[in-house]
């Protein structure tokens, strides 16, 4: 199974996943919580520091650095510096235990999840024409089938839509699509895009977090969130665009919107799990179809092993 790692009965409780099976606990992806006096900063099991000295005690390579994109991806991180082990291939993470690898340059160790409990069906696919019209879909239940949740003849239940894709609550919102999966069945986790039909034209410039279309998106996704958790979904993976590379434009606004859209999410009544596409498509035209919008078959299928990974590494399936 993809959750292989059960744990035994002599094992904390379930309410204190994600855990790990290494040897320690120190650089083991996390949500909330970890281990051993850990704490989890910007999704890993670390501490904060101010020297290197501090650090030393977890591992002999260890040093006190800055969080990794704490501005883009942390941006509600309190800590500025934590405990980390630079690597630059697997060898080099080898004394942390058997399970740390070197990933962008950095020691990390996979959670070991708790079985999920969350059944395909109850696993629902929303977003605008990047999923609708990319085969992203396709792309995510090939992944989950690799890791073995998804059976051979299962599927997704898919609502994404071009049509109603807006934040903003309107005619064409996305609270369609989630309406609609609520009255075909409940709804557990939701994987979700959303963001850049509302700020496609140009609403004020230069863009700010003051344009009437980005507030109007952003209260709109903190009602989605609100029908969501009305609505009983347990867990949102809510992944936010890569860099659109032929509309600077579109590009500028979307970067006014991305870290509104994490801040929404991070105080989401629904666990809400932010994942930024930027750094798996680093100017690969090739990713996108002409219009240099939706997705291309190689940029659904990147985007598609980043999420699932993500959601397997990180226990994001309940």
């Amino acid at each position: 199974m993809l959750f292989a790692g059960i744990l035994s009965l002599s094992c904390e409780d379930d309410a204190a996943r994600p855990q790990t099976g290494s040897e320690t606990h120190f650089l083991t992806r996390c949500d909330q919580s970890c281990g051993e006096g850990f704490d989890c900063v910007c999704g890993v099991c670390t501490k904060a520091c101010s020297e290197t000295a501090s650090c030393e005690k977890y591992s002999a390579a260890a040093e006190c650095g800055p969080v990794p994109d704490r501005v883009t991806l942390c941006p509600g991180s309190l800590v500025a510096m934590m405990c980390d082990v630079a690597c630059s291939d697997h060898a080099d993470c080898a004394s942390l235990g058997t399970e740390h690898h070197c990933e962008d340059g950095a020691c990390r160790s996979p959670a070991i999840c708790l079985e999920p409990e969350t059944r395909p069906e109850e696993l629902v696919v929303m977003g605008d024409s990047l999923v609708e019209l990319s085969g992203m879909v396709g792309a995510l239940e090939e992944q989950a089938r690799l890791g073995g949740w998804l059976g051979p003849s299962e599927t997704l239940r898919n609502y994404s839509s071009s049509l109603n894709s807006f934040l903003a609550q309107n005619q064409f919102a996305n609270v369609n699509q989630l309406n609609a999966a609520l009255a075909a069945g409940p709804v557990k986790v939701v994987i979700l895009n959303g963001g850049a039909t509302d700020v496609l034209q140009a609403g004020c410039e230069p863009p700010s977090e003051s344009c009437a279309q980005i507030q109007d998106a952003v209260t709109g996704a903190e009602a989605l969130f609100a029908r969501m958790a009305e609505g009983g979904v347990e867990s949102l993976v809510y992944w936010f665009y890569p860099d659109f590379l032929q509309d600077a434009g579109l590009r500028a606004r979307i970067d006014v919107l991305r870290p509104l859209i994490q801040q929404a999410c991070a105080n989401s009544p629904v666990r809400c799990h932010f994942l930024d596409l930027r750094p798996s498509f680093p100017g690969r035209a090739d990713y996108f179809a002409a219009d240099g919008i939706v997705l291309s078959a190689e940029g659904a299928a990147v985007a598609a092993e980043r999420v699932w990974t993500a959601i397997e590494q990180q226990c994001w399936l309940p």
